[in-house]
């Protein structure tokens, strides 16, 4: 076991750095995934905005097609918000079909019992594709999109037969 008063001793005069922002580029591919987390986010932003949306997160475990992708979380988020793009039902429909897809069994007799069969999903693998939409007013402006599937078909390599 390490040694934490001598190692702050041994750091007394150490000037801690600022972290620099790596700046993580959006993934395209297909990948396999581990559900790290379905739940529900509300709340008041620090601007003062509302927000209340449930939020599928998943690690990538493994690439299958695409960028190098390991370890790097995911996440899809379902608005129950009403706005000009899309009602709460729709989105809670869009949830139930991405759960549904990625075989994750879920109760919807009640938000306490919704709430328990989401937390229950967790670790289980999932397949996922991504890819990369860029802002219409600004192209450098780049948003990561994922889109869970049952599975996953491989691209045919160009020159190359389908049979």
């Amino acid at each position: 076991m390490e040694d934490v008063n001598g190692l702050l001793n041994s750091l007394s005069g150490y000037e801690p750095e600022i972290v620099k922002d790596v700046d993580f580029e959006p993934i395209k591919g297909a990948y396999e995934a581990r559900v790290d987390s379905i739940s529900r986010k509300t709340g008041t932003s620090e601007r003062g905005n509302e927000f209340d949306f449930y939020s599928f997160n998943v690690q990538i475990v493994k690439t299958v097609e695409g960028d190098r992708g390991e370890n790097r979380f995911l996440r899809k988020n379902y608005n129950m918000i009403q706005d000009e793009y899309s009602t709460p039902a729709d989105n809670m429909k869009r949830l139930f079909n991405d759960l549904f897809t990625c075989g994750i069994a879920y109760d919807k007799s009640s938000e306490e019992a919704l709430a328990q069969s989401l937390a229950s999903a967790k670790d289980k693998l999932v397949n996922v594709r991504t890819w990369v939409k860029s802002d219409k007013n600004d192209l450098d402006k780049k948003y990561q999109q994922v889109k869970f599937v049952k599975e996953i078909k491989l691209k045919a390599k160009s020159g190359t037969a389908p049979f």
